[in-house]
C-alpha cells in the first residue's frame, strides 16, 4: 500500500499541498532573514553582515 492509496489523495492533490506547504516555509525563511538582517545592521561589526555570515 502506497502513501497516497492510504491518505486517500491523488498525486496532484498531494503535490498541491507540498508546494503550498513549500511557499510558507519560503515566506516564513524570507521573513526571519529580513529580521536576522534588521537586528544585524544595528551592532557595531568591523564587516557587514554579508560578510561576517555569507548570502542567507
Amino acid at each position: 500500500m502506497t502513501l497516497l492509496s492510504r491518505c486517500g489523495s491523488s498525486s496532484a492533490e498531494l503535490e498541491q499541498h507540498l508546494q503550498g506547504v513549500g511557499a510558507i516555509m519560503e515566506n516564513h525563511f524570507r521573513y526571519e532573514e529580513r529580521m536576522l538582517l534588521t537586528v544585524l545592521e544595528t551592532l557595531d561589526l568591523h564587516v557587514t553582515p554579508r560578510e561576517a555570515l555569507g548570502p542567507l
